[in-house]
């Protein structure tokens, strides 16, 4: 975590100073963003930033141009709601809270963050590239299936050992490998045998800090 601690010391007192003398207009700002919000962003603009997994129940109504709830709390969703059109946005914007983390607006947090996914997927978490990608603002980087940090992880190995699979395949089509168990005529080549022998697999190497993909028996 040294290297860690060196980029965050690099921005120094001054420009940390800045960054928190910036938070609280900021927050002012997104306050009267939140309005804008739900005024103009349909609710499936919203699903398609956030995912549908993290949207909640409670969002999807007879309405799906607009973000307002078509009832209060308490209210029979099976009458009609008591509360006019604006009055329920005013009630639903008013609940909306908008927080800054400290040291974000000149990124101090987010290298942190950024560096910090880099160590842990060295470390052996279950951490997918499309996640460490992401951080780094990589466009169309690709999506590995699933909701789960684990289970993009275990998609991703997946589409690993495929593709390994298939660039063997194509090498052995266009004679850039032979086949295992003997050269031509069926004899045995002389030399060391080649690899191929065995299914792809994926392996550590250097305590987790580097991968390989084997294939040899």
């Amino acid at each position: 975590m040294g290297d860690l601690e060196k980029i965050v010391e690099a921005n120094g007192p001054i420009i940390e100073g800045w960054s928190r003398g910036m938070e609280p207009p900021m927050r002012e700002i997104g306050d009267q963003v939140k309005y804008l919000i739900l005024q103009y962003l349909p609710t499936t603009r919203i699903i398609n930033q956030i995912g549908a997994a993290a949207t909640a129940i409670e969002v999807m109504d007879y309405d799906p141009t607009s973000l307002v709830p078509s009832h209060m709390p308490g209210e029979n969703p099976d009458e009609t709601s008591a509360f006019g059109r604006i009055q329920r946005a005013r009630m639903f914007a008013d609940n909306l809270k908008f927080h800054i983390m400290p040291n974000t607006l000149h990124e101090m947090t987010q290298m942190v963050q950024k560096l910090g996914l880099i160590q842990l997927r060295k470390a052996g978490i279950k951490i997918s590239s499309q996640t460490i990608a992401e951080s780094w603002d990589i466009p169309n980087y690709g999506e590995f299936e699933g909701n789960t940090e684990i289970a993009r992880f275990e998609s991703e190995q997946e589409h690993d050992l495929e593709f390994a699979a298939r660039m063997q395949a194509i090498g052995a089509s266009v004679g850039l490998g032979q086949p295992p168990g003997g050269g031509a005529n069926g004899k045995k080549p002389e030399g060391r045998p080649p690899s191929g022998g065995a299914a792809p697999a994926l392996k550590s190497k250097d305590g987790g800090a580097r991968s390989t993909i084997t294939e040899s028996k």
